[in-house]
């Protein structure tokens, strides 16, 4: 027990202390290269968490970081997350990410389709019996 107080206590520092340092610019390129060979090994979240943490430094490559990130976003299923990450990086003039954004169905039409799939597949709506036996839903 006292040893696993310690080691509280250790993860505790070692945070705090990861927050308050930022990765160095020059590091913001070994992220962004690590981050795309964890996309290559299908590493999605690992690559994520590369991304986001070389987007704390003040790199020259902010656009470039934000479509790899809205790339793994999209990997991950988070179509929202990737969308915003790809109009930062089309805001600043990154070209790949302009044609993601085109080739991304709209924020309306996944929500219209999300709609869909509640109302047609939700299992824990009430049924009732008709008198042939078959079920069907009230509506």
């Amino acid at each position: 027990e006292h040893t696993y107080r310690h080691r509280e206590l250790y993860l505790k520092a070692f945070n705090d202390l990861k927050s308050t340092i930022k990765p160095a610019t020059g590091q913001a390129e070994v992220l962004l290269k690590r981050g795309q060979d964890y996309l290559n090994q299908r590493m999605f979240k690992q690559a994520l968490f590369d991304f986001s943490e070389a987007l704390q430094t003040n790199s020259p490559f902010k656009a470039e970081l934000f479509y790899w990130r809205g790339v793994a976003h999209r990997a991950l299923k988070d179509n929202k997350a990737a969308r915003e990450d790809f109009k930062k990086a089309a805001r600043l003039g990154h070209d790949p990410a302009k044609d993601a954004l085109k080739e991304m169905p709209s924020a309306f039409l996944e929500n219209l389709i999300g709609f869909l799939k509640f109302v047609i597949f939700w299992p824990s709506y009430p049924q009732k019996k008709n008198p042939g036996g078959r079920t069907s839903r009230p509506w």
